[in-house]
């Protein structure tokens, strides 16, 4: 039993340690971006009858964070894993996402699974349409998500690959 406890020890001191930043002394960490960036803070003016929409997914097995930012014009910018990158959505998916907003606004704003066994990702996703700012939180699997959350995240997510 102790010869196990002695490998247990090491193998979890080596997880510990590849899991650990270096730091260089005297180095100051480089700051971090703010994970919920408002879009009302944007230099785009947006028109009252467009829609303005950040998606903030973390979690999932490899412990992601990636952000899209949706404009009224139909950019999209994208940070996260890897590089920023950038696209432009086509007037199909503006209207069924704008669509999909409609829905939403409206509803309460938490869809959260009361369990946390798995490794699902979580969904911020901030809108804001028509003099109107809405945040609504859902998960993977949220056992309460109704219909129109659910075609929200879908429209997003399929825009926004």
């Amino acid at each position: 039993m102790s010869k196990f406890l002695k490998w247990g020890w090491w193998i979890m001191l080596i997880t510990l340690v590849g899991c650990a930043q270096l730091v260089t002394p005297g180095a100051k960490p480089a700051p971090t971006a703010s994970p919920l960036v408002s879009p009302l803070t944007s230099p785009i003016a947006v028109p009252a009858n467009n829609v303005v929409i950040q998606v903030y997914r973390t979690g999932g097995f490899a412990g992601v964070n990636d952000t899209w930012l949706i404009y009224g014009d139909g950019r999209v910018q994208y940070s996260g894993a890897g590089s920023s990158q950038s696209k432009q959505l086509t007037p199909d998916q503006m209207s069924t996402l704008n669509a999909a907003v409609r829905d939403v606004l409206a509803m309460p704003g938490a869809y959260t699974a009361k369990d946390a066994c798995c490794d699902r990702f979580v969904y911020d996703i901030t809108i804001m349409a028509d003099g109107q700012t809405k945040i609504v939180r859902t998960v993977d699997a949220a056992p309460d998500e109704p219909q129109p959350v659910t075609s929200l995240l879908a429209a997003i997510m399929s825009a926004v690959k």
